[in-house]
């Protein structure tokens, strides 16, 4: 299945696999809408749909590598897509954003993604920690303006709401030594997850760097083939992992649980700026 553009919501999306991408996934049972799927390869299938909704940085890299190809059609003269958008780290937190975003305008859209990306998660160091704030506190004025403006009461709480906690991440940015921000911000768990659900992958790179090695490779193919179906080989490899792991060091899983829910305590006491609604035009 080739990619030829992506939605942010896609991203994080569990949709199965198409059905001939797992093997003798033939027996439909349909009841208030509802497909389930039963055959010998049935529960290998939806271990590896959990474990592939954990795989967003690697639709990420697909979707990087599209846009990457649609900028050099459009600088050939080609027509223009639309702007790149960002995504947040944290599911839970990209998913609200996404969420609060439905049904407005394009443009308004890629507003909303430049005050993120200019202002709220920028990666150009400001010259003090004040400067930061204040930059955040610009940001959040100009979303304000696009909520009162373009947007319900109700989707206006919402987007709100999200913007702030993406200015909270933006806080706990800090500087490398190039003077570039870097930001820890870890995907967590997945929408409608308990808080001590830990993301397999961010378990693998951390402890086991042979095997995160193998699986990145694995994915490298559909990478470069912007194929989503190449990432099968891949994921089935880390399905066995992440059963071993959960055997032979079930430790380590919870310890991730309670080191995710310190960084949310501390992103959740964080005091942000004051901040006043700000004319924005930047809306093409």
């Amino acid at each position: 299945m080739k990619v030829t553009g992506f939605g942010n919501r896609d991203l994080y999306n569990q949709a199965e696999f198409p059905k001939n991408s797992t093997a003798n996934l033939e027996t439909e049972i349909k009841r208030e809408g509802v497909v389930l799927e039963l055959s010998i390869d049935g529960k290998l299938k939806a271990d590896i749909d959990k474990i592939k909704a954990q795989a967003a940085e690697w639709h990420e890299r697909i979707a990087e590598e599209v846009q990457r190809k649609q900028k050099l059609f459009e600088e050939s003269g080609g027509v223009k897509h639309r702007a790149p958008r960002m995504i947040i780290p944290h599911i839970q937190t990209n998913d609200a954003l996404v969420n609060s975003l439905e049904g407005l305008e394009e443009n308004l859209i890629d507003a909303v993604y430049r005050i993120i990306s200019d202002d709220l998660l920028t990666t150009q160091a400001s010259s003090s920690p004040e400067a930061r704030n204040e930059q955040i506190a610009l940001g959040l004025g100009k979303a304000k303006y696009l909520a009162v403006n373009y947007m319900s009461a109700d989707q206006a709480d919402k987007f709100m709401k999200v913007m702030e906690q993406i200015a909270k991440f933006g806080i706990t940015g800090k500087a490398d030594q190039n003077g570039i921000i870097r930001y820890d911000i870890p995907r967590g768990p997945l929408v409608g997850a308990p808080d001590d659900y830990v993301n397999v992958f961010s378990v693998m790179k951390k402890y086991d760097p042979q095997a995160w090695a193998t699986y990145t490779s694995l994915m490298e193919d559909a990478v470069q083939t912007n194929d989503i179906e190449q990432m099968l080989p891949a994921l089935r490899y880390a399905l066995e992992w992440s059963r071993r792991m959960h055997v032979s060091s079930a430790r380590i899983f919870q310890q991730e649980a309670k080191t995710y829910q310190q960084w949310k305590q501390s992103v959740d006491n964080i005091s942000l700026p004051e901040y006043d609604i700000v004319d924005y035009l930047d809306i093409k």
